[in-house]
């Protein structure tokens, strides 16, 4: 009775519910029908496209997931098949791009990756072809050209970040082609933008900066990120002195300094600690402290490169200081210290370019003075240092007495001895110049070899390449260097005379006439 009873009350619902359908279908304008047709088609459309969507998104979030486990597995072959099925639903998904990018170079794809690097990091498919520079002077300025319609700004910055590290960074220590300088100059600073926080970013971008010699530019890039360590902070007091801000660069110094752990520690990076704290008393002009905080450094060093770096790093200091000295107190005043700190580097570090520097200033100021004590000096640093420096110490002097043959013979021992000096190289090519029996071509090469082995050549090298020039007949070419010894009292007189022969030779008497006569006025003020 039961089973019939609900038989009864099922059939009843569906007559209640047929007879709705119906009469609400009756109720229907069904002569206005055809106007709502449109509607009806676009909620089919939709209803399809939405539960295609949804497909589509449910396989997407599976690949995403077998994708994960995948590379955490470093099964890069699976990986890139299930990248390759992303890229077939979605083919415009840049982050897919990048992480097959990723693969081809996991997979030793070294070219392939960079290409399609470059092609995501400038958001142009045509980019690809621009990331090698091709061979010959035309076609790298073609691609240079090409290069200019280009902008970073719009790809993907992670892609940007990886070509920075992988393809460009390892340039860096070497020349770079213009093509590679076009290219950082447009990536460095749209990634410093997009990761202003990155130190690493920072200090490639600072380094590029002060390649340009954009000093003041490259201050507050290093500053944003100064916080994050002392080397970093130490960094930024030495380009904010650099830039002329001495007050701000003692500021650094002193942060530096107070975040540095004490220097009594004995862990693994107390050697770079010390150093730091050297570099940081340096700026704050605490000489005599920095000094004896190399010395502690170079009690801690582990490695010859770090004994040397150490040894370099004292030399440098002393120098330093011994330049401050004699601006502060003359050198009269400040003889005796200064004559104790070059004996110190010479022996701490005789072929350091910086040393023998103010080593060849020194015997300058006091070449002329011929008094008992000046020459117990000389003796003094020709007793306490190398046989290739007491050499040069000879050489030098004898070139201010006039001696070219002595001078010569010196700086030819000096030069064996210390083959990589600027310095002596320098002063060698200025004798063999000057000689009875001159040898040019040698003096060229010598002095060239000086200059190649200078990021930013003094007044010294330049002038002298421009009298080697001058004598060989090269007049045009002598001149920029010429013009560079005037700005040296010592070597204004015979760049005046080597520049009025040059531009008499050039046929420019006038300007010839006017070294003539500045050449005249500085022979009378001698007098």
């Amino acid at each position: 009775m039961r089973l019939l009873s609900w038989l009864r009350s099922l059939g009843a619902a569906f007559r209640t519910g047929f007879d709705f359908v119906v009469f609400w279908a009756l109720t229907l304008p069904w002569g206005k029908i055809g106007i709502s047709l449109p509607f009806w088609i676009a909620l089919l459309f939709v209803g399809v496209v939405w539960w295609d969507g949804g497909d589509r998104g449910r396989e997407l979030n599976y690949l995403s997931r077998r994708l994960s486990v995948v590379l955490q597995n470093e099964d890069y072959d699976n990986a890139k098949l299930l990248i390759d099925r992303k890229l077939a639903l979605t083919p415009n998904d840049v982050d897919t791009q990048f992480q097959r990018a990723l693969i081809m170079a996991s997979n030793q794809e070294t070219d392939a990756a960079t290409r399609l690097m470059f092609q995501l990091a400038l958001g142009d498919a045509r980019a690809a072809d621009l990331v090698v520079a091709p061979e010959g002077p035309e076609a790298l300025s073609q691609a240079v050209e090409s290069f200019s319609r280009f902008r970073f700004g719009d790809g993907n910055a992670q892609a940007g970040k990886w070509l920075l590290a992988n393809h460009y960074a390892p340039k860096l220590a070497g020349k770079l082609n213009p093509l590679d300088v076009a290219v950082l100059d447009g990536m460095l600073p749209w990634l410093n933008a997009k990761f202003p926080t990155e130190a690493s970013l920072a200090n490639l971008y600072a380094d590029r900066l002060l390649a340009l010699r954009m000093v003041k530019e490259a201050v507050p890039v290093i500053e944003r990120v100064a916080d994050q360590s002392a080397p970093l902070r130490l960094k930024a007091a030495i380009l904010a002195r650099s830039a002329g801000a001495e007050e701000k660069a003692k500021g650094h110094a002193t942060q530096a300094l107070s975040a540095l752990r004490p220097a009594s520690t004995t862990a693994s990076e107390s050697f770079d600690n010390r150093m730091l704290e050297a570099g940081c008393l340096s700026i704050l002009e605490r000489y005599p402290e920095a000094f004896e905080a190399i010395r502690g450094a170079n009690r801690l060093a582990k490695t010859e490169d770090q004994k040397t770096a150490a040894r370099n790093k004292a030399a440098q200091v002393l120098v330093v200081w011994s330049g401050q000295l004699i601006a502060s107190g003359g050198m009269e005043k400040a003889g005796q210290q200064v004559l104790a700190n070059l004996q110190e580097a010479l022996k701490v570090a005789p072929q350091d370019p910086m040393v023998l520097a103010f080593l060849m200033n020194y015997l300058l100021a006091t070449g002329k003075d011929d008094s008992e004590e000046t020459a117990a000096i000389r003796e003094s640093l020709l007793t306490s240092t190398s046989p290739g420096v007491s050499h040069f110490v000879r050489g030098t002097a004898a070139s201010l007495r006039g001696e070219v043959d002595e001078a010569t013979f010196h700086l030819e021992l000096a030069s064996k001895e210390l083959p990589n000096s600027p310095v002596i190289l320098n002063n060698l090519a200025y004798m063999l110049a000057n000689q009875a029996e001159p040898d040019l071509p040698r003096a060229l090469r010598l002095i060239d070899l000086a200059l190649s082995q200078l990021p930013e050549p003094g007044p010294h090298y330049l002038d002298t390449r421009g009298h080697v020039l001058h004598k060989m007949g090269q007049w045009k070419d002598a001149i920029p260097g010429l013009e560079q010894g005037l700005k040296v009292p010592g070597l204004a007189l015979a760049a005046h005379e080597a520049l009025a022969d040059c531009y008499q030779q050039l046929g420019k008497p006038e300007t010839s006439e006017f070294h003539r006569a500045a050449a005249q006025r500085l022979k009378a003020n001698r007098q």
